[in-house]
């Protein structure tokens, strides 16, 4: 559902599950797409169907994209194939995992040339699996 915060000031939401999650801030008259569980003690305002489509909805670093959360099955899935890779056990995944939320963004680190882990050998094992 999307929500607006029609106060004055910044909010700060919890979003994810216990163990991997993220605070956002919602800046006053912005809209996010969060589930309504959350948003439901924040003081945010729902928004109607028509007026999301007009205004911009923040994205993760707001600039101005549909949010999308991974389901926690995704990072569980992208953490085990971490894992799989030989020389990268689940220290240095949990190190990844920390730095890159998302398989996505890891793949967009490791095809911009980024160094994806301190360790030059995990680097090079890592960028060879998901430098597609």
């Amino acid at each position: 559902m999307v929500y607006k915060n029609d106060t004055e000031k910044s909010i700060k939401v919890r979003t994810g599950n216990l163990k991997n999650y993220v605070w956002k801030t919602i800046k006053p008259g912005k809209i996010i797409d969060i589930p309504w569980f959350i948003a439901e003690g924040t003081g945010l305002s729902k928004v109607e169907e028509d007026v999301k489509k007009e205004e911009e909805v923040e994205g993760e670093k707001g600039n101005g994209e549909r949010f999308r959360e991974e389901e926690p099955e995704d990072s569980e899935s992208y953490f085990k194939e971490l894992v799989a890779i030989k020389g990268v056990g689940k220290k240095s995944a949990q190190e990844i995992v920390n730095k890159y939320s998302t398989r996505v963004l890891l793949v967009k680190a490791v095809q911009n040339g980024e160094e994806v882990h301190k360790h030059d050998g995990i680097d090079e094992a890592v960028k060879e699996v998901f430098g597609d």
